[in-house]
C-alpha cells in the first residue's frame, strides 16, 4: 500500500473476526444464573435482537476514524447464523461476543472521492477522505476513467461510477483501478478499540432490556 498504507492497486478480498469480552460479564452471568429459566429467555432475545444492531454499532465505531460510507461496512457484515454471532454464558462468565466480517480493498468511492467525473481540458488531483477529517490525494499519476456514453437528447447515460486509475509502469499500460483499505483492516486496526465500546455499551443496554421483559 501506498499513502501510509491508505491505497493500494491490489484488488483482494480480506477476512476477519472480533471476539468482545463483555465488560460486565461476570456481574451479567451471576443475574442471569439466578433467573433460571428466565435467564435463558433473556439470553435468546438478546442473542436474537442484536443481530440486526451490531453492524449499526460496527459502522458507528468505524466511522469514528475512517471517512467510509455505512454501505461498505453493512455489505461486508456476514449474515448473523449460528457460530458467527454468538453470546456464550458458562458457569458465572458471560465470555462475550463474536463477529465475522468479511470484504475487499474498497475503491475510494465509499471515501467522499472527489472529483467524481474527470474535468474537461483542466488538470485535476484525486482526493478522498480515508482517515475521518484528513483530505489525502491519492497520489500523482492517478487520473479518473471516462464517464459514461451521452444520449440522443445530450443527457448521459446511465453507467458505473467512475474509477480512478494508476499506471503500473511508465508506459500507457498495464493500469489498475486504486483501492483502499478494507473493512475487515479497519474493525482489526485503529478502530477496534471504538467498535468494541460501541458493542459492549449495546449489548449491556440490550441484556438489561430483556432482563427487565423477562422478570414481568
Amino acid at each position: 500500500m501506498g499513502k501510509k498504507n491508505l491505497t493500494t492497486l491490489d484488488q483482494r478480498i480480506d477476512t476477519g473476526s472480533i471476539t468482545v469480552s463483555l465488560r460486565r460479564g461476570k456481574e451479567l452471568a451471576k443475574r442471569l444464573n439466578k433467573m433460571e429459566d428466565k435467564g435463558k429467555t433473556a439470553i435468546k432475545r438478546t442473542t436474537s435482537d442484536i443481530k440486526n444492531r451490531v453492524p449499526g454499532w460496527v459502522s458507528k465505531g468505524v466511522r469514528q476514524y475512517y471517512g467510509v460510507d455505512r454501505d461498505a461496512i453493512d455489505e461486508a457484515a456476514q449474515k448473523p447464523s449460528r457460530g458467527k454471532l454468538r453470546i456464550n454464558v458458562t458457569g458465572v462468565a458471560v465470555d462475550g461476543i463474536s463477529i465475522e466480517y468479511k470484504g475487499r480493498t474498497l475503491t475510494p468511492l465509499h471515501f467522499k472521492m472527489k472529483p467524481t467525473e474527470r474535468p474537461a481540458r483542466k488538470k485535476y488531483v484525486v482526493k478522498a477522505t480515508i482517515l475521518k477529517g484528513q483530505r489525502t490525494s491519492l497520489g500523482a499519476g492517478t487520473f479518473l476513467g471516462r464517464g459514461g456514453k451521452k444520449n440522443k437528447d445530450g443527457s448521459k447515460s446511465q453507467s458505473s461510477p467512475v474509477l480512478p486509475w494508476q499506471r503500473e509502469s511508465d508506459g500507457k499500460y498495464p493500469i489498475k483501478v486504486v483501492r483502499t483499505v478494507s473493512v475487515p483492516q479497519m474493525i482489526d486496526g485503529r478502530a477496534r478499540g471504538a467498535v468494541e465500546e460501541q458493542i459492549n455499551n449495546g449489548v449491556e443496554k440490550r441484556f438489561n432490556h430483556h432482563i427487565h421483559q423477562a422478570m414481568k
